[in-house]
């Protein structure tokens, strides 16, 4: 079933509620829970897939991820021999702060990208907030299956 982009995140903040990460010695990145829908699943090669990565800060202070000009809630594809991509290597963005870039204490923040695959495969995706002087977040893969005709 294809979401547009309110009932999309209306599924992902519930979602925000039921889950959560866990442990302290992340600091506020323990507390910060991400999402990603990748929709359609099934696509043929060339078509679009809709991407929307979904980041709660749960703690109780701000969350960093300006460590780039691009969006704080980045968007990674494992192929199926383990060979990552951050989508947004070598994209050029302009530099002003970004609300995604700054995770407010109980803040939610979305952010949609669109990915058009160039290979048949199986693809995991995943989105990801490179903590500013903390680990990098990753969220549950979805698997996206890249088909050469339906």
């Amino acid at each position: 079933m294809y979401m547009r982009g309110a009932a999309r995140l209306g599924v992902a903040i519930g979602l925000l509620g039921v889950t959560g990460a866990c442990g302290d010695p992340l600091g506020p990145a323990a507390n910060l829970t991400l999402l990603v829908s990748a929709t359609p699943g099934v696509v043929v090669l060339g078509d679009t897939v809709e991407l929307t990565g979904v980041a709660y800060n749960g703690a109780s202070a701000t969350i960093d991820a300006g460590v780039s000009c691009a969006p704080g809630i980045r968007f990674t594809v494992t192929n199926s021999v383990g060979s990552a991509t951050d989508l947004y290597d070598g994209l050029a963005f302009i530099c002003p702060r970004l609300d995604s870039q700054d995770l407010e204490p109980g803040e939610t923040d979305v952010v949609e990208w669109r990915w058009v695959p160039n290979a048949v495969g199986e693809y995991t995706v995943r989105s990801t907030v490179m903590v500013k002087d903390g680990p990098t977040v990753r969220s549950r893969g979805r698997l996206v299956r890249v088909l050469a005709q339906p």
